[in-house]
Order: C-alpha cells, then structure tokens, then sequence
C-alpha cells in the first residue's frame, strides 16, 4: 500500500477549498489573542512607567484605560471563540461531506481491492474513533494563533533584550528533542493499538448487531465475546507498558528543562536590569513577554506534535481522497439499442486467474437474456462489466456500436436499470425506498400489483408510508426476504431506462412466485431490453435467447427450445436437474 505524500497540506488545502472563511475566522481569533497577550504583557510595565515618574493620576487613567481594552478585547475573544467553535465543526461536517461524497465516485475496482478495505477501515477509525479532521481544523486554528502571538512577542523582545530569544530558542530545541522522542513512542504504540482497536471493534458492533442476535442466544457467544474483550485488554495493557516508563521519563526531562530555562530568564533579566540599570517597568515587561513568550513557544511545539501525531490518522483519509474517481466526461446516451462483447478476456485486478476468456454475444433491440450456468462461472463478472464496474483485460464491449468507455458514464448508466443479489433497503419509508431521488407523484399501484406484494403493503399500519425498519422508529416494519426482493424489484421497474438487469433478483422466493414474478414482470418490460441472471431456469422459459457460460467462455447462446435439443449440452442438464427436483 503506498503513503499519501503530503498528507496534512492537501488537507489544509481541502479545508481552504471546501471553507475558505474558515481561515478568516482563524486570523480574525489569531489577531484577538495577539492582541491580549501584548497588552497583559505590557500593562504592568506601562502603570509602573507612570508610578516611576510620580505621575499617579495619569496611572489611573492608564490602569483604567487597560482595564476597559482588556475587557472589551476579553469580550470580543469569547464571541469569536464562540463563533470560531462553530465554525471548525462547520468545516468537519464539509470535509466528511465532501469525503462521503467522493466516496461515491470512487471507481469500484478500488471498492472490492482488499488493500483499499483496509484503507477504508483505518479511515473510518480515525475519523469515528479518533476525531482526525476535527482534531486537526482544531490543531490549524491554534498553530495560527501562537505563530501570531509569538511574532509579536519575538518583535518586542528583539527591541529590548535578544539575548532573551536567544535563551528561549535553545531550552525550545532541547524540548523540541525531547518531545520529539516522546511523540516516537507514540506513534509506534498507536500503530501497535490500532489492530487492536479494529479487533475489539469489530467484536462490539457484532454484538450490538441486531442479526446476529439470534445466533448468539442458541451458541455460547456471550463468554466467546468475555474472553476476546479480556484478550484486548491484556494486550492494549501490554502494549502501553512497554513504553510507559520511557514517556515518563522523558516527560519528567521536559518539565526540568522548562524549570531551568524559566530560572536562567530570570537570573538574566535581573542581572541586565541591575547592571544596565533599568527601571522597573523595563524589568516587569521583559519578564512577562518573555515567560509568556516561552509559553506559546510550549503551545507551538504541542500544536506543531499534535500535528505529526495526527498525520498517521490522516493519511489513509486522504489516501481515499487521492483514489481514482470514476471519468463523468464523454458521449451523451439516450438509448441502449444494440450491445456486444467483442472477444472479452477478463481477471480481477492483483490475480493471474482469468474469470472470462474470449467471451463474444451480442444482443439486439428489445431482446429478453438470460445468462445461466454454474457457480463461479462467471456470469455476475460479465454484468459488472457491462455496467463498468470493472473494464475488460482484453477486448472490447460495444454499445450501439461504441465502446463503452467513449460513454459519459452518469448518462450511461442512468440507461440501465439493476437489480443485484446485494441490493440495500433502506429505513425509511417503503414509497422512498421504491422511489429514491424519483418523481414523488409516480403511481406505484400498477408495480407493485405486478409483483405481487400490493395486498401485503395495504395490511401495513401505514401502507406505502411504513417505516422499512427499527433503526430509527418503533413503528418500522420488518418484511420477509421475498418481500424486500421484491420492492427491490419495484425499485427497479419504476425507473425509466432501456436496459433492465436482474442478477439472482429472485433468490429468497420459492419456484412458483419466482415464475409468476418473471411472467408479470416480462409484460411490464415489453420495450426494454433485459438481461436476467439466475441458477434458476425459471427465467430461461421466457427469453429470446439463453447465454451459457461455462468456465468462463459461452458455451451456447440461442432460444430455450434449441437448447433442450441438444441433450449433452450443460443447459439441458442443469434445466431437467432442476425440474426433477421441483417434482420430488
């Protein structure tokens, strides 16, 4: 798996692309805060100035002039911050926004790669568990704040005393070292954590998912799931151990090198005041610009760590940013007339195994196929390059005489229509499932009459309007697996489009509702093309031809009648098997 190089810039460029008032609002606070450091710098400095000259009535008049800028600018700090909160969360939500969304677009060969799964699950870990992009818009807002607030002390202190930034950037260095070992261990413990916590993960959302409850109350899961809870925790127990002591230590380190540099400050300010003979006021303000100096230096270096740390989380989120989104560009699509394979080899990405080999059929017109065959012969693989799921090894798929990939691939695919073994129900209601993103005013009456679930819908408390579901609602109703195919069916049926696919749409449904479904369903699909894939033969009986695919090559394709005629062929064996069962 390759690094994403540059993770946190591209980041930051994202967030200025997706927010750029975001940085507006940074500066803004950054300003603010410079702005009350200096002014709690120099205040004290500024009164005994005044004290030092005998001037007490303009001392009061200053004492109450900084009093008022202090509360005001104080004032106008928390309703920024205010503001500032908001707008970090606002710029969180657009990033998961703008990654869900080009999730979407992702080009699905990544989507079925294994190393992209464990992209994906190190993803979602950083953004679920660990807050990432939300840490890190945090992490941006303070490091301009502090780079702010130090260039202003930095410039004040330059003016009175260098030798102050002097000492200040060397006990910075050593800090810098030591913090920089401490952030090593870390890292590498989080990485030894991070299996771990997908491990333990995955053991807690199997047991709160209501699926697997059923299983659980016949079979000794529950102490199953005790002892893999107890070995998570011996391990993470192990794991921070290990590297306790050494963090420790280092931290003990870090905190006396703190100590000594703020007691070399003040040896050194004294020592220069005495000599020099400076005033008091002089004294005061080089040692508050300075110890708050050293303070936002410790503030920088923690963002500037917070930061490296946090780079291990991001970059497998924008590892997924940087992935391959499918190409919108291309020929527009009205109308899916003719489509051929044209000697079409294919094999999976990462493998030496070809699924289909030199693979030719062409299919006209309003033409009804169905491809048949046995298991792992590769009849769902020819689907998923027909809807570009995956692009052949070698060969070409032509539509209406084009090759597919000349197609814009929105408008391609807004012209077929599918139904897969792994289709998704969503929760919410029935009506929306059917419909999705369609016209809310379509009559489903007809389609779902067709398919034969209108009576079981209008028992329902709600009718079309049920909750599909307990997610999100103790009214949601739960359907048999025939019943969810077959709105998944009706999903299919209502969006207008000249090529309809149906790969295993019938699988949860017994032998006879299958064969009524298919004989409705043909008469709904009069005008379109249609492609059915099954292990049932149920479908065969009403299409013009029948693809048979053996192996991964076509072993035949003609009409259902030649095919019974030729009885050492696998198509009428696999169909009288399958008739002889039905009659047992």
């Amino acid at each position: 798996m390759s690094k994403t190089r540059f993770p946190m810039l591209k980041l930051f460029i994202l967030i200025v692309k997706v927010k750029p008032s975001f940085l507006i609002v940074s500066f803004l606070k950054s300003i603010v805060m410079a702005l009350i450091t200096l002014l709690s710098a120099s205040s004290l400095s500024v009164l005994l100035t005044y004290l030092e000259n005998n001037s007490y009535q303009e001392a009061v008049v200053a004492g109450l002039v900084l009093v008022l800028l202090i509360v005001l600018l104080d004032f106008f700090n928390k309703l920024v911050n205010r503001f500032k909160e908001y707008k970090d969360r606002e710029v969180n939500d657009a990033i998961l926004e703008y990654i869900s969304l080009h999730m979407t677009k992702i080009s699905y060969e990544h989507l079925e790669s294994a190393n992209y799964q464990e992209i994906k699950e190190r993803a979602k870990y950083a953004i679920t568990s660990q807050g990432a992009i939300y840490s890190f818009v945090s992490i941006i807002s303070s490091l301009i704040s502090n780079t702010i607030t130090a260039l202003t002390l930095i410039t004040t202190l330059a003016l009175l005393e260098p030798l102050i930034i002097l000492i200040l950037v060397i006990g910075i260095i050593i800090i810098f070292l030591l913090t920089l070992l401490s952030i090593s261990l870390q890292i590498k413990q989080s990485k030894e954590l991070i299996p771990l916590n997908r491990r333990f993960s995955y053991y807690f959302e199997n047991l709160l998912n209501k699926r697997c409850q059923k299983d659980f109350r016949f079979y000794n899961i529950g102490d199953y799931f005790v002892d893999q809870f107890n070995c998570f925790c011996d391990l993470t127990y192990k794991s921070l151990l290990k590297n306790m002591k050494k963090i420790g230590l280092n931290a003990a380190a870090t905190g006396a090198i703190s100590y000594l540099e703020t007691a070399v400050l003040y040896i050194v300010i004294t020592y220069k005041t005495v000599v020099n003979k400076l005033s008091i006021a002089n004294f005061s303000l080089q040692i508050s610009a300075s110890t708050t100096l050293a303070s936002t230096f410790t503030s920088l270096l923690q963002n500037v760590f917070e930061l490296i740390t946090i780079a291990n989380y991001i970059e497998p989120i924008m590892h997924i940013i940087d992935t391959k989104t499918e190409n919108t560009d291309g020929l527009s699509l009205t109308k899916i007339e003719k489509i051929e394979f044209r000697h079409v080899y294919f094999k999976y990405p990462n493998t030496d195994h070809l699924i289909l080999e030199d693979v030719s059929f062409k299919i006209n017109g309003k033409e009804k196929i169905s491809i048949v065959g046995l298991n792992g012969a590769g009849k769902t693989t020819i689907i998923k390059l027909l809807c570009r799921f995956y692009e052949p090894t070698k060969g070409e798929i032509l539509l209406n005489g084009i090759n597919v990939k000349e197609y814009n691939i929105k408008k391609y695919r807004k012209e077929i229509t599918t139904v897969f073994q792994d289709y998704k129900l969503l929760n919410v209601s029935l009506k929306e499932n059917i419909l999705l993103n369609l016209n809310n005013n379509i009559n489903l009456s007809p389609y779902l009459k067709e398919i034969g679930i209108d009576e079981v819908i209008s028992k329902l408390p709600y009718g079309i309007n049920s909750v599909y579901g307990k997610e999100f609602s103790d009214d949601g109703i739960e359907l048999s697996g025939g019943e969810q195919q077959k709105i998944a069916i009706a999903r299919a049926l209502v969006k207008d489009s000249s090529l309809l696919i149906l790969d295993e749409p019938t699988s949860a449904l017994d032998p006879e509702s299958e064969a009524n479904i298919y004989e409705n369903f043909n008469q709904m699909v009069l005008n379109k093309m249609t492609i059915y894939v099954s292990h049932r033969m149920s479908s065969s009986k009403f299409c013009d031809k029948i693809l048979v695919i053996d192996n991964g090559k076509v072993a035949d394709f003609c009409s259902h009648n030649e095919l019974m005629k030729k009885k050492d062929g696998l198509y009428y064996k696999l169909f009288m098997l399958q008739a002889n069962n039905y009659k047992e």
